[in-house]
């Protein structure tokens, strides 16, 4: 993808540790840098598209893209850690 002209590409792995999720941030020069959360133990709908929203707006407002990705991680973990739980 990046030599179809994408400059950055974040990649998302679950592999064999599934307690975990690992983002990995690549660009032309290769890995930019690489995040790992502890996964929580409920499910967000759509949190691949807050994600994207979230670096989008950060970008938008002249952030790099390094430190987009990773607080718009902080705050999709965030959201997930917080979640209300409703209709359990």
């Amino acid at each position: 993808m990046l030599s179809q002209g994408c400059e950055y590409i974040l990649a998302t792995e679950t592999g064999t540790h599934r307690h975990v999720n690992t983002l990995t941030l690549y660009g032309e020069e290769g890995q930019i840098r690489q995040d790992t959360w502890d996964r929580t133990a409920h499910r967000m709908m759509d949190i691949t598209d807050t994600l994207g929203s979230a670096i989008a707006a950060l970008l938008a407002n002249g952030q790099e893209p390094a430190e987009a990705a990773r607080e718009a991680q902080e705050y999709v973990f965030q959201a997930r850690r917080l979640q209300a739980r409703h209709g359990r």
